[in-house]
């Protein structure tokens, strides 16, 4: 079963255990994060199942792939509240420039 959402395993391929006390404090820090800024149904269940054993090593824990993925990295990115690339200003006002250049000028010298 994964720790995380609770389904079952399938391919090996896709799953990981939980090999370290650091991954484990890990999830436990962003279950504690999520439940410290507001009501995190994920968190929340997450959270439970970490604190139902006492050693997820010794418990051979494991969960896949993608949900670790989308719950560590997801919350991270949403932590930051940036995503993507940072925004190149003088790029976004040439592009301004000429979407406007555009609207004015289309009719007349691209036809």
């Amino acid at each position: 079963m994964c720790l995380l959402c609770s389904e079952e395993l399938g391919n090996a391929d896709q799953c990981r255990k939980v090999c370290t006390f650091e991954q484990q404090q890990t999830l436990l820090e962003h279950c504690n994060l999520s439940l410290l800024k507001g009501h995190d149904t994920w968190s929340t269940e997450v959270s439970s199942r970490i604190n139902a054993f006492n050693n997820l090593i010794a418990e051979e824990a494991s969960y896949h792939v993608y949900c670790y993925n989308r719950y560590v990295k997801h919350k991270q990115l949403k932590a930051s509240g940036a995503t993507g690339r940072p925004e190149d200003q003088l790029l976004s006002n040439l592009f301004d420039s000429l979407c406007e250049w555009l609207k004015i000028n289309a009719d007349e010298k691209l036809h």
